[in-house]
């Protein structure tokens, strides 16, 4: 799959039930990561002030997300 196709499943996706409603956040996250959007790291520890997953599962180590650079355009 082409990242153009990736990105149009993934807007598809979240505009599917448009205008009544959408996905909520946990299904946003699993069809990123299905679509290779988002990609797990481990974290042994917060990856600075306001960390995420330090705020989500309050003990590391977790899995940590973080966009793809089919998201941030880096090469």
């Amino acid at each position: 799959m082409t990242d153009l196709e990736k990105l149009r499943a993934f807007a598809q996706f979240v505009l599917k039930d448009w205008p009544e409603g959408g996905p909520d956040e946990f299904e946003t996250q699993h069809k990123a990561i299905e679509l290779g959007l988002l990609e797990g790291h481990e974290a042994k520890e917060p990856c600075g002030e306001g960390c995420w997953c330090e705020e989500y599962h309050g003990e590391f180590p977790v899995t940590c997300y973080r966009k793809t650079k089919v998201l941030t355009g880096e090469t």
